[in-house]
Parts: structure tokens; sequence; C-alpha cells
């Protein structure tokens, strides 16, 4: 934490005032006895109901493990405007749409309870490379299975975004480059959509590691 400290100290004020924000909000997640928080995203909204909680200040990697609700398999026959899921990842405060790694997620509508996983990287003025008009892009990693968890790192590095999901022995690792500034980094929480909301209630469970 001290390291910390020293490498955020010319922080910009709008960056503390942010963080300051962030932090006056938390509430209780709800916790079942492997120590996961339970995240629910209700039908009709994008943010799970914990959107507000604490997120605490992230140096540079996150690893934690995660699990699927079986209902967060969904037909195709729902979609109206396709596009990737948040499960997880870091972004600069209050800015998930400016400069974020993050691991998305959609179903694998081939295959009935399985999740296609991808690395994600936000921001137009950030990647390197192949960069689409609305300024992200991302890679495929590895497809899991619901129910079952799975162990996820995101690690930003001085030029690349590095993402890596283990589950049932396999381990897959992909890296989007970019340069990224080292400013402070939050956790973020699964958010549905694109452009569409949730089509009904859906819950993942993640615990830090």
């Amino acid at each position: 934490m001290k390291a910390l400290k020293q490498r955020y100290s010319s922080i910009p004020i709008n960056s503390i005032l942010g963080l300051l924000f962030v932090l006056s909000f938390s509430s209780c997640h709800k916790t079942d006895i492997d120590g996961y928080k339970q995240y629910t995203i209700l039908e009709g909204n994008h943010y799970a109901e914990q959107v507000a909680d604490f997120r605490p200040l992230q140096d540079d990697e996150l690893h934690q493990s995660i699990y699927f609700g079986y209902e967060c398999w969904y037909d195709n026959s729902y979609v109206v405007h396709s596009g990737y899921n948040k499960l997880t990842g870091l972004s600069q405060i209050l800015q998930p749409h400016s400069k974020s790694g993050r691991i998305v997620w959609q179903p694998d509508y081939n295959n009935v309870g399985k999740i296609k996983l991808s690395g994600y990287v936000y921001g137009a003025d950030t990647v390197l490379y192949n960069v689409n008009p609305s300024g992200w892009f991302a890679k495929p990693i590895i497809t899991v299975t619901t129910g079952d968890p799975f162990d996820v790192r995101v690690h930003r590095w001085d030029d690349k975004w590095e993402f890596i999901v283990r589950q049932h022995g396999e381990t897959r690792a992909v890296w989007i480059y970019a340069d990224m500034p080292h400013t402070p980094l939050q956790l973020e929480i699964p958010y549905f959509g694109g452009k569409d909301a949730a089509y009904y209630d859906m819950s993942i469970y993640i615990k830090e590691l």
C-alpha cells in the first residue's frame, strides 16, 4: 500500500474526487458459504444491483474465482442487438468506457450451458491496432461451463492488457496491446450489454483471490 501511495502521489484532483465518490457508496453483497459474492442483474437493467458497492483500488492486477448461474446462458432468439456483456475487469476511476481492460461474455448459442469469454479493451486512444469505430477491441479466450467455477486474472502492463482464464484444468491467455497510462484502477462489476438490457434476472458469483 505504501508503494501504491508513492506511485500515485501526483493523481489529478478530479481522479481523487472520483475515488471519494466511489468510496462514499457501499452496500452489502449476498455471500454464500464458499465466500462468493452474488451479483444480480435484474430484468430490464444493465448494471448489477451492487453497482454502488465499494470497489477497491487496484494496482494493475485482479485475481478472482467466478461462476455463472445457469440462467446466464440464453437463446439467441432473445437478442435484439448483439453485444458483449461485461463480466469483470479494471478501469480508471469512474471511467469504464475511457480506459479499461475487462473480460466479457456471450452465450455459445450452439451449446446449451456454455459461455464464451473474451478479453476486451475499451478506449479509442489506447488500442494500438484493429480498433473499431466504437473504440473497443475484443479477443476470444476460452469457453466455460455455467455453474462451474473458473479462475481469472487481468493484468495491466506498460504496453498491453493480459487476460488469463483457467477451468477444468485448461488455461488460456490472450494479450491486447495498448498504451496504458499508470493511473489508479478500480474493480468493475458485471454489466449486461451492449444495447440490450437483461432479458430476465441473472446472477454471477465472484470471489476475490
